[in-house]
């Protein structure tokens, strides 16, 4: 099986641009301004694609791989982010939030507990890539990661890169 995983926020959605046209000074990987923000429904639909990642995904699907949206948005915004995927014509996949769980620790269940050989995952989060990187030994599919480049992941290593920027 051949799978990518990839997140939402500031990878496929630029939820940073949303936040700072609302008074924020995001990090990308932080929440700026406590939880009541993240349960915004309209922080999420108001996003505007990362087209490259955008275009970078709908490849993966032509190219055979399955789909996981791995987000750690609050489960409560599962009807918006699945609303914002469908709007931007994305591959059909599978849903998931990671309820705090490093998604370093998810994928490596998922891959322990599917027959998957070919794995990409794309992330822009210094603190989830790092989680991936922890466990990325264990993993016996052929890897691959992508980093959407942001200005807080400047020095992180990747397989490929996806370049944007504000």
């Amino acid at each position: 099986m051949k799978l990518a995983i990839i997140d939402l926020c500031n990878t496929l959605a630029d939820i940073n641009s949303v936040l700072r046209s609302r008074g924020l000074d995001p990090t990308g990987h932080a929440i700026p301004a406590g939880i009541p923000l993240w349960l915004d429904h309209s922080l999420y639909l108001s996003a505007e694609p990362i087209n490259p990642s955008i275009q970078f995904v709908t490849k993966l699907a032509a190219n055979g791989y399955s789909l996981i949206y791995l987000t750690a948005r609050p489960k409560e915004t599962t009807e918006a982010s699945a609303k914002w995927l469908k709007d931007q014509n994305l591959p059909q996949g599978k849903l998931v939030h990671s309820d705090g769980v490093p998604k370093g620790e998810l994928i490596l269940k998922y891959t322990q507990d599917h027959l998957v050989t070919d794995l990409v995952y794309m992330e822009d989060s210094p603190r989830e890539i790092q989680s991936y990187l922890n466990i990325c030994d264990k993993i016996t599919a052929t890897k691959k990661l992508v980093i959407v480049r942001q200005e807080y992941n400047a020095e992180l290593d990747a397989d490929e890169e996806i370049l944007f920027s504000v």
